[in-house]
This record gives C-alpha cells, sequence and structure tokens, in this order.
C-alpha cells in the first residue's frame, strides 16, 4: 500500500478503533498520537508537517508506555499497516519527521519498547 489520504484514512480508523479516548491521556499516548498525526495527514494529504516539534521522535520514545487496556494484536495490526505505507516508499525519501514514521515510532514504541527504531531509521543510520 502506498502514500495515500485514503491510505491514511484506512490506517486513521484503525487507531481511531483502538484508542480509548482518555481524557487524562491526550499528549501522552502513543495511540493518541498515532491518530492525531494520521487525521492530520487525512485532513492535508501531506506527509510533513511543520509544526512537529524537532525532538518529536525522542519525545514519543520518552512517553510512559502503559499495559493497561491495551490489545497488543490491535497495536501490531495498525502497525503493519502503516508500515506497509511506509514500506513503498524509497528508502533515498526517507525522512524521520515523515509524519508516517512518527506514526510508526509511536506505535512500534508500544509494540517493541521505548528503544524502537524504525526498520528505515535503522537503515539510514547504517
Amino acid at each position: 500500500m502506498s502514500f495515500s489520504k485514503e491510505a491514511v484514512g484506512e490506517a486513521y480508523e484503525y487507531t481511531s478503533k483502538i484508542c480509548r479516548h482518555c481524557p487524562e491521556c491526550q499528549s501522552t499516548c502513543h495511540i493518541h498520537i498515532a491518530k492525531d498525526t494520521l487525521y492530520f495527514m487525512t485532513q492535508s494529504g501531506s506527509k510533513f508537517f511543520e509544526g512537529f516539534p524537532d525532538n518529536i521522535l525522542t519525545i514519543v520514545r520518552s512517553l510512559p508506555i502503559s499495559d493497561k487496556s491495551m490489545n497488543k494484536a490491535q497495536i501490531s495490526a495498525a502497525y503493519d499497516g502503516i508500515r506497509l505505507i511506509c514500506d513503498n516508499c524509497p528508502l533515498d525519501d526517507h525522512d524521520e519527521f515523515c509524519a508516517i514514521n512518527i506514526v510508526l515510532t509511536a506505535l512500534g514504541t508500544l509494540k517493541y519498547g521505548a528503544g524502537f527504531l524504525t526498520e528505515r531509521d535503522i537503515q539510514v543510520q547504517s
């Protein structure tokens, strides 16, 4: 699946379903950050947003990971769907501040832990 508003819209719908809409989590929830980032892309059709802070990936990786009410299978399925979009972009076009990469980092951190790096980030660093 390649990047398109439709593909991102599907991913947004999926993260909306796994989001618990907890009022206390908003800016400290990996799923909420992923969902908001996907929503931005569905509205703009763009993978880039100038408003992301320079340390967004550090922020995402440092958020507390709560197992409370998390369905690992749903998180894994959402991650896999987003990864398909990322995998279909040429490696030369990879940018760590791409919204897809930020979403992958948010969901991957829940799936794999705080030290998570996307496969593309690892490849670019090598």
